[in-house]
Order: structure tokens, then sequence, then C-alpha cells
């Protein structure tokens, strides 16, 4: 997980570098994106090291439930359209990459705990 980390830090990094670059790849439309590009990069990292933590996980066999998962991510998503202005585009890439922290977070907490790893539940 810390060289998916890395790696998704890694093209953030050259994406935030060279925007105007890939802004120019993306075409003249975009050319005014460059705060949203980088953000755009950042959510699809976050949603790397997500998939790559449930792949993980499930490899192991340590499934959240499904009323849990789905009932924690509806509460988060809530809190976080009440919180977001989703009316601009830099919003809806903000909730995006807050969903995926979320995310992240949860699936995370829930190895620790399930496989005995965390120092707070102990068994």
């Amino acid at each position: 997980m810390t060289l998916f980390a890395v790696a998704g830090c890694g093209i953030v990094i050259l994406v935030a570098l060279f925007s105007r670059q890939v802004l120019w790849i993306l075409g003249p439309e975009y050319a005014g994106l460059t705060r949203e590009v980088v953000l755009a990069a950042a959510g699809s990292a976050m949603y790397f090291l997500v998939v790559s933590a449930l792949a993980l996980t499930n490899a192991r066999g340590i499934v959240i439930s499904p009323w849990r998962g789905i009932m924690l991510n509806f509460a988060a998503q809530v809190i976080l359209l009440s919180a977001l202005n989703v009316h601009t585009v830099a919003g809806v890439l903000w909730f995006g990459i807050l969903a995926a922290t979320f995310d992240l977070l949860l699936y995370t907490g829930n190895f620790l705990i399930v496989s005995g790893w965390s120092p707070v539940v102990r068994r």
C-alpha cells in the first residue's frame, strides 16, 4: 500500500508540475482548469488506493459487512454533500477525494480490527 501511495503521489506531483501540458493534451476547452486537473489526479490516486485496499482485504477474506459499509458510506456522503459546494467543478472533485479518503479509512480500519492489528481493539 505504501508503494501504491508513493506512486499515486508521484503522479499527482507530475500533474501539478505539468498541469498546462496535461491540459494541452486534453484540448483547448480545458485550458483554464489547472487547479482542477490536479484535484482530478488526486481523486484518481485516492480511488486507486481504495480499490487496492479493497482487493487486498478481500483476498485475505476480510470483508466488511454490506450493511455497515453501505450505511457508513451513505452517512459520509450526506455529510460531505452538506459541507461542500458541489455546484462547482472543484467542489465535486473534493467530494470525490474526501469520499475516497473515507472509504480508505473504512477498509483499512476494518482490516486492522478484524485481523487483530488494531491497538484499540484487542482479542
